[in-house]
């Protein structure tokens, strides 16, 4: 962990303690000090913050205070660096789920005991006080490393992403969220707990760009996921579950992993979902009817079989949300659902008829050749997929999935290819 980052974290400098003697010191009497600290300066500003008030508030004597730090800057410093500011932001598998979380956890900080404080420090910006100043700017720097970090992962999944910086998106994330709190401060009331949760999903995809549909772009030659944001809560929650799953395994992922995700309480997808088992056909339901409307709008018929193969055979190891792995893992974890029973058909289907076209059209153009068995090596390359699947998942080989795709396209056009294309 760097300097920085531990100063962001609220670890407090050992050079600004005095030496300790004699007896143990009490960790009681520095969180009650802490706390009082805080108090006096987001009420009243850094010149009420003496060790006379900081005892009186605390109930604490002023020796204990000046064996512990040499003035009450020093005391105040310690007592700001020791609020529990976010130390990252969570990978979630999607940028819009770790920004409301993020946002949600900074909002539940600005209506805390230590939210007038905070106000504070960012009224307090100008401060030419080199330690004050200096622990703002770490914190800025920090905040913004973050927002990097997050678009890097979603860059990295194939997400869309803002043009924004990230120095622009915690600008407005944090703007705009202050905003939101001073507004229902002054009105005498805390933000629910709902709306905390709705508001900073929907801020999330403000500075993401996801309020209007993104349009799709090429990446090395495959179109990478670019999906239409959703239009409500519940099929919000859906793709964000649908994240969870791939990411998680459908057999291991519970209402609280994804009411985690979404910023909200595993109690309140209850308003959404009756069930686990609700929330999990959904999410193989949508996942079903994305791969195959993926299919009909990214491939051409009118391509060459090779091209079309490596075509969706790249799709299939790069896309973020995982989906024929959401798929298997229904199959093979609630096989008695009649809902994921009709959606693994729908999948199935749209893949076979995909394979039996390019099959077909490549006998047609004599790419393929006229006796090999359709429906035989649509079976064989369905299972080949499958295959190359679990040993990727199971760790049984160490090649990524899109290096394998590569290769079985290879063997399966050595398999199918006409001697004279």
């Amino acid at each position: 962990m760097t300097a920085s980052a531990s100063r962001i974290l609220g670890e407090p400098q050992a050079s600004q303690r005095r030496p300790g003697s004699g007896r143990p010191r009490d960790p009681d009497v520095d969180r009650r000090a802490f706390e009082a600290a805080r108090q006096l300066y987001g009420e009243s500003g850094k010149s009420q913050v003496t060790f006379t008030n900081v005892a009186a508030r605390a109930g604490i004597g002023k020796p204990a205070l000046y064996r512990r730090w040499e003035t009450p800057q020093e005391l105040l410093m310690d007592a700001l660096r020791a609020i529990p500011l976010p130390a990252d932001i969570q990978d979630l598998g999607d940028a819009q789920a770790e920004l409301a979380a993020y946002t949600r956890g900074l909002m539940r900080l600005y209506v805390s005991p230590d939210g007038a404080a905070m106000m504070r420090i960012i009224t307090e910006f100008h401060d030419e006080t080199e330690p004050f100043r200096k622990w703002i700017t770490e914190i800025s720097d920090g905040m913004i490393a973050h927002a990097a970090a997050v678009i890097e992962r979603a860059v990295d999944r194939g997400e869309a992403v803002p043009r924004l910086t990230p120095r622009m998106i915690m600008e407005i994330l944090t703007g705009t969220m202050l905003s939101h709190i001073v507004t229902r401060l002054h009105a005498g009331q805390l933000p629910p707990e709902g709306e905390v949760a709705e508001y900073c999903w929907e801020l999330a995809g403000l500075v993401l760009g996801r309020c209007e549909s993104p349009s799709s772009r090429l990446s090395a030659g495959i179109a990478l996921e670019r999906r239409p944001p959703p239009t409500g809560r519940r099929e919000q929650l859906i793709r964000i579950a649908q994240q969870v799953v791939a990411q998680r395994g459908l057999a291991d992922v519970t209402l609280a992993h994804v009411a985690e995700s979404a910023g909200m309480t595993a109690p309140a997808l209850y308003t959404h979902f009756s069930s686990r088992t609700d929330l999990l056909e959904h999410v193989v339901e949508a996942t079903a009817r994305d791969y195959a409307e993926d299919m009909r709008v990214t491939d051409d018929a009118e391509a060459s079989v090779e091209h079309r193969l490596r075509i969706r055979l790249s799709r299939w190891a790069t896309t973020p949300s995982g989906r024929l792995r959401v798929i298997h893992d229904a199959v093979l974890h609630m096989p008695d659902s009649p809902k994921i029973k009709l959606a693994t058909r729908r999948a199935r289907r749209a893949w076979t008829d995909f394979v039996v076209d390019v099959l077909t059209r490549g006998i047609a153009r004599e790419e393929v050749r006229p006796d090999v068995d359709v429906q035989t090596a649509t079976d064989l390359l369905t299972t080949s997929l499958f295959g190359v699947e679990v040993g990727t998942d199971t760790g049984l080989v160490e090649e990524s999935l899109h290096a394998l795709s590569d290769q079985l396209v290879d063997m399966f056009l050595a398999y199918v290819r006409s001697p004279n294309p």
